[in-house]
């Protein structure tokens, strides 16, 4: 009978929405509250076997619902039975919030554009879908019935096209028992239902919840290609769940990876055990597959070389983030501001995924000296000849050489050409020797040797060209400070001809006509006013590789690049809590508070600072600023990994969506601060604002330990002077 108009205790029976072989829904009220509500409802008419099954199948639903609480789940609120008909007839109610949006399955119908979801979408999907249902296995309730019509939706202000889904009409759900015997009677629907819900054999209890598993891998498999994979009448159902393989969805969509491919059918497999442990898991690996195909982030790098250089030519060893130091050759001729690109060596894709492309850009400066790389060099090449084994050497008259060259690099001057004739002698000599002796090696000392090879090689030219430098590239002055830039080559080895520039160089017979315009170029610049703005031409490409962010206020110009793989020049903390480690600075922090780590060499007061940040454990981290070392004292901006921030200076607190939440996630965090006007960025987005009214020009990176143990790497420091 009609049941819209009538009362049930406090609930009034507005009209039916819904009904299904498990009763009816209605759109009701809750007269005590006034609050919108479903309401499911069965009829108990007599004593019948039927109605026996149907209350208790009922009373077993209340029960499975009454024990979840998961937010994508459906809540029970209330349950209750009443009788009308003089008593003749007995009602039995279940009340849960009212879903006004729909089910996902009408939804879908419903809904503008394709009837295929996108694998985003998908995957949004099953993940939420797993959730639940993983909630309901781990209180022991399978539901036997996952399919879009038993999902509701609801939209939300911050996904508005993307609803999220509340798992719903556990009418035949089932507690997990040791063993499940079928009742002869199949329940479910046949589209969706695993192979072994058709079977009258016992189910073994951990292989009880893959049939929710299998039944969301067909929902999976519907959602992505528009179709179900086994259709038919059910003699038809029943055969090809138990014995034909579904074509892979990729074969219907060719827009899904065959990765993903991969998941799904492990997850309709018809052995229960040859599944996903569980439905999580199976989520999880739908997940990774969908990103599979996704590139890892590119890496912009600029890497500043000299003049003679360029000229040149020149390879140059990169230490990368977290990689292998990667050998970039530079051809001879190369221009101011020329862009390489090198495929698969910028950031690893975090599902398995191709990783991004490395772009460098180079630029020329004269304000790197010849006296930074040969310093760099010789550090390295020193390190490396004290761990060449003498045993690995078979000629007595070689290891007497290696003595020799220790010692000469040992006292060597670069301003003094007989000391660095000599040198280049010994270097050649020893290399020669060495090359000769690499075929009666063992593999692992000959690839060690053959670097060390490469090495001198590379020194040998370099003190060539610094005497090329120091005689053709530079008779100005170089008094006034000059743009500080973190050299990205940590080893110069340069490929030309060891005897041809050694030739050239003793004979002073360097006339090269590239060579004498420099030259006469540079020695026309003797005035500060003039060196100036050779300095700033200089410079330009660096600027342009490091352009000043377009969300930043005003303008400004690039003064530092630092990208904080090594402490080169020496001017960042460097003890217990501040390092440099795996290519990272590090901050680290035991005790409770702050620990700034400082950069003892620059100072700016108008300017922006923006750098990389990666919590990897702990709470907080971020830029000091308006520090004053001497007296302890400092600004900061930090954000923390459960999406909240910090800004003292008077103390602000907030969230922010913009904060990229967890544990070794990249956020790029910025200050722009001019006058006592300072601004803080996360991921080019404006978080918050404050007055400062320090006059204290340092800086610093710190780590926040509040309430744990806090470690913090950074990377990428950039900072621009602000121009207006």
């Amino acid at each position: 009978m009609p049941l819209e108009g009538l009362q049930f205790g406090r609930y009034h029976l507005k009209r039916r929405i819904g009904k299904g072989g498990m009763g009816e829904v209605y759109q009701s009220e809750d007269t005590h509250i006034g609050r919108e509500v479903a309401i499911k409802v069965i009829e108990i008419e007599d004593d019948s076997d039927s109605s026996k099954e149907d209350m208790l199948l009922f009373e077993r639903e209340m029960e499975a619902i009454g024990s979840l609480n998961h937010p994508r789940t459906l809540p029970l609120y209330d349950y209750g039975e009443t009788t009308l008909d003089g008593g003749h007839v007995k009602y039995f109610y279940m009340v849960m919030p009212l879903c006004r949006e729909d089910t996902l399955a009408a939804w879908r119908q419903k809904r503008q554009g394709p009837k295929i979801f996108s694998l985003t979408e998908v995957v949004h999907f099953v993940w939420q879908a797993a959730t639940a249902l993983q909630d309901a296995h781990d209180h022991q309730v399978i539901h036997r019935d996952v399919k879009p019509q038993n999902f509701l939706i609801r939209f939300n202000k911050e996904t508005p096209r993307l609803p999220d889904l509340l798992l719903a009409d556990f009418g035949i759900a089932k507690i997990m028992t040791a063993t499940h015997k079928s009742s002869g009677k199949f329940r479910g629907t046949p589209p969706y239902m695993a192979p072994e819900q058709w079977s009258i054999n016992p189910i073994d209890k951990s292989h009880q919840p893959k049939i929710d598993q299998y039944s969301l891998a067909i929902m999976t498999y519907e959602l992505l290609t528009g179709q179900l994979p086994f259709q038919g009448d059910l003699p038809r159902l029943i055969h090809m769940h138990a014995n034909v393989q579904p074509q892979p969805p990729s074969s219907i969509n060719p827009n899904i990876p065959a990765a993903v491919d991969i998941v799904i059918l492990r997850a309709l497999a018809k052995k229960p055990e040859a599944r996903y442990a569980s439905v999580i898991e199976f989520a999880e690996a739908l997940q990774r597959a969908a990103r599979s195909n996704e590139k890892g982030e590119d890496i912009h790098v600029v890497l500043v070389i000299s003049e003679m250089e360029a000229i040149v030519g020149t390879e140059c060893s990169l230490a990368l983030p977290q990689q292998q130091a990667l050998k970039v050759v530079i051809p001879a001729g190369i221009k101011d501001g020329h862009i390489i690109h090198q495929e698969g060596h910028g950031k690893a894709a975090q599902y398995g995924g191709p990783a991004g492309t490395l772009h460098i850009t180079v630029s020329t400066s004269p304000n790197i000296s010849s006296e930074e790389i040969i310093g760099r060099q010789l550090h390295d090449l020193k390190q490396d000849l004290n761990s060449l084994k003498a045993n690995s050497l078979t000629d007595e008259k070689v290891n007497k050489q290696l003595h020799d060259l220790k010692k000469g690099l040992d006292s060597l001057k670069t301003d003094n050409l007989t000391q660095t004739k000599t040198v280049v002698s010994q270097l050649q000599s020893f290399s020669d020797n060495l090359k000769k002796d690499l075929n009666s090696l063992k593999i692992d000392s000959r690839t060690y040797t053959q670097t060390v090879v490469s090495q001198m090689q590379s020194l040998s030219d370099n003190l060539l060209l610094r005497q090329a430098d120091r005689n053709l590239l530079w008779t100005g002055k170089r008094s006034i400070r000059t743009t500080i830039i973190i050299i990205a080559a940590t080893i110069i080895l340069v490929t030309s001809s060891f005897n041809i520039l050694f030739n050239v160089l003793i004979s002073n017979s360097v006339a090269n006509t590239t060579l004498q315009n420099i030259a006469a170029t540079t020695t026309q610049m003797q005035s500060d006013e003039t060196e100036t703005a050779f300095v700033a031409t200089a410079t330009a490409t660096i600027i342009t590789g490091n352009p000043y962010p377009t969300y930043f206020p005003g303008t400004g110009k690039l003064v530092l690049f630092d990208p904080l793989n090594r402490n080169y020049p020496s001017h960042w903390d460097t003890n217990s809590s501040c390092s440099f480690i795996h290519g990272a600075y590090h901050a680290t922090t035991t005790t409770k508070g702050l620990n700034p780590c400082l950069d003892s060499y620059d100072d700016f007061s108008d300017f922006a600072f923006q750098v990389q940040i990666t919590i990897l454990n702990g709470n907080c981290g971020g830029i000091a600023f308006r520090v004053n070392s001497s007296k302890n004292t400092f600004s900061y901006f930090e954000i923390c990994q459960n999406g909240y921030y910090k800004l003292n200076g008077p103390q602000l607190y907030g969230s922010s969506s913009a904060i990229k939440r967890g544990f070794n996630q990249v956020n790029l965090i910025a200050i722009v601060a001019k006058g006592n006007n300072v601004a803080v960025y996360v991921n080019g987005q404006q978080t918050d604002t404050m007055t400062n009214n320090s006059t204290d020009n340092e800086f610093g990176l710190l780590a926040d330990n509040q309430p744990a143990q806090t470690e913090v790497a950074f990377n990428n420091v950039q900072i621009w002077s602000l121009t207006s």
